[in-house]
């Protein structure tokens, strides 16, 4: 390639260097463009001006802001050459590839690609920028692709109850999720209460005041937070009252959440309670949606419509009795028909109710004698299972005290030079990962030896031996709370309650009907 056909009017040059998000701003990336440029433009006899690191998306045209304005500022200044890593730093849209290149076209830029030794001038072939176009559909395939999976696991972590954002609110943190060994993951978070109680508390007291009578403004809150020394110093100057409005009207404190316009129920813990946001949502003019399920006994999302999944609200009918004047609340449950799935509301009553749910009690009660054989069989299960573990442990002592010993003789044979030492850290780490294995086995066996088990077990029997006598005395209330230690996946379906009992119980119920449950 002639040099002089491609140098233009000037050497100066312009380096835009793209690191994708705030996730990769620190990373190596951003040092390994900028030698590899400055090596390029040292190479090829260009002046370059300045490596200027931009942290944004490529995919549309629109978001590249950093990247327009230091576009505007080369031609302004009369910065011919635009250097860029790899073709995919330069963009990821088709727009931003055809404006380039007319710029191109008419002589005002070139384009340099440093790992790719490629650049376009306005002689180049036509074949350098078909390259070129094949580069931006692969790349915005890519980012297509991208943007795709990543919408879908973002939806999916909604729909288990995990909001996925990258900052929660203010009063909690993300938090890395751990495996079954305790350790943390490497990718997955969830949201948990923030470590830093003075912000949690900052954020309840704001609820608080706003909750008072008379009602404060936001600027009142925000002062009198300031007075209680709630806030840091060097956080002031940036604690504004139109922030503190936002945070009071965030339904992610009443344990929901939005995500691409659709509303989530989530599993994050409450730091306000119930009453204190409806408190102060009715500051707003909003009105609490649960205030009359307060009373109800399968109210507040305890039962969903197994047709469209809406929650069960309580609603209650008072009528006056014509003979006597006096007034009686029939207690009625129906679907809140928040899909507007139902045409028509279907209505059930609380005893109703009650009588159903207490068929689940009368699946799993067993009978006494059937107790007293049942907890002689686990009895029995957990000595035995005990004794085998014991003898585990011992074996994996043994192995303990044989690969310290094969450690120490490994150092034996180092220290007499025998081996090298990179022979001898190699059988150390073997020995010793070896001894992490172990070690793990035998606190596995130990487990099993504890009365933990056992007991968790027994308590299990236990419920089904008295649930039903218990349902029998039980207050509405008591049978609520048994019901929820029983239940799961509970619907309504028209007039009809359908459920499922936790596997233990079930099990248990299975087995009473089951003539040869032992050998299983």
């Amino acid at each position: 390639m002639n040099k002089m056909e491609w140098i233009g009017r000037n050497k100066k040059a312009i380096a835009p260097v793209r690191v994708s998000g705030k996730g990769q701003e620190g990373n190596t990336s951003w040092t390994t463009q900028k030698s590899e440029i400055e090596d390029y433009c040292r190479e090829h006899g260009l002046e370059l001006v300045e490596v200027i690191k931009i942290v944004e998306s490529a995919k549309t045209s629109e978001l590249r802001k950093k990247y327009t304005a230091a576009l505007k500022r080369a031609l302004r200044q009369n910065i011919q050459h635009l250097i860029f890593h790899k073709y995919d730093r330069e963009a990821r849209n088709l727009t931003d590839n055809e404006t380039n290149e007319m710029l191109v076209r008419e002589g005002k830029v070139v384009l340099h690609y440093v790992a790719d030794r490629k650049l376009l001038h306005k002689n180049s072939p036509d074949t350098d920028f078909l390259m070129r176009d094949y580069h931006a559909v692969q790349n915005k395939h890519y980012s297509r692709d991208l943007s795709t999976k990543v919408r879908k696991a973002t939806v999916t972590k909604a729909e288990e109850g995990w909001w996925p954002g990258c900052v929660p609110p203010q009063g909690y943190a993300q938090q890395k999720g751990k495996n079954k060994r305790g350790y943390e993951r490497r990718r997955g978070t969830i949201i948990v209460r923030d470590p830093n109680q003075k912000t949690v508390q900052r954020v309840i007291r704001e609820f608080e005041m706003r909750a008072e009578e008379p009602t404060p403004t936001y600027v009142e809150i925000r002062d009198r937070i300031i007075k209680e020394n709630l806030i840091p110093k060097d956080e002031v100057k940036t604690y504004f009252a139109g922030n503190i409005q936002r945070r009071l009207e965030n339904i992610f404190y009443d344990g929901r959440f939005m995500w691409r316009g659709v509303e989530y129920k989530g599993l994050h813990e409450r730091i306000i309670s119930t009453d204190l946001f409806w408190k102060v949502q009715e500051t707003f003019g909003l009105k609490n949606p649960y205030r009359k399920n307060l009373n109800a006994l399968f109210g507040q999302e305890w039962l969903k419509c197994a047709q469209c999944g809406c929650s069960i609200v309580y609603d209650p009918k008072e009528k006056t009795i014509i003979t006597t004047g006096e007034k009686k609340l029939y207690k009625y449950y129906r679907c809140s028909n928040g899909k507007k799935t139902h045409t028509k509301a279907v209505s059930i009553s609380e005893d109703s109710l009650i009588e159903q749910f207490g068929g689940a009690v009368s699946q799993i009660s067993i009978r006494e004698d059937f107790r007293d054989e049942l907890m002689s069989a686990v009895n029995e299960a957990f000595n035995k299972m005990a004794r085998a573990s014991k003898d585990d442990i011992e074996r994996y002592k043994a192995a303990l005290e044989s690969l310290r010993g094969r450690e120490d003789r490994a150092y034996d044979l180092f220290d007499g030079g025998d081996i090298d030492k990179e022979t001898y850290n190699r059988q150390r780490k073997r020995l010793q990962e070896e001894q992490v294995e172990y070690t793990d086995l035998m606190e596995r066996a130990q487990s099993t030896i504890n009365d933990a088990g056992r007991e968790s077990v027994q308590s299990i029997i236990e419920l089904a031996t008295n649930a039903e006598s218990l349902w029998n005395h039980m207050t509405s209330e008591e049978r609520r709370s048994l019901l929820n230690k029983l239940l799961s996946n509970r619907v309504l379906d028209g007039v009809s309650v359908r459920y499922e009992i936790v596997k233990p119980l079930r099990i248990l119920g299975e087995m009473k009907e089951n003539s040869k449950w032992r050998r299983g």
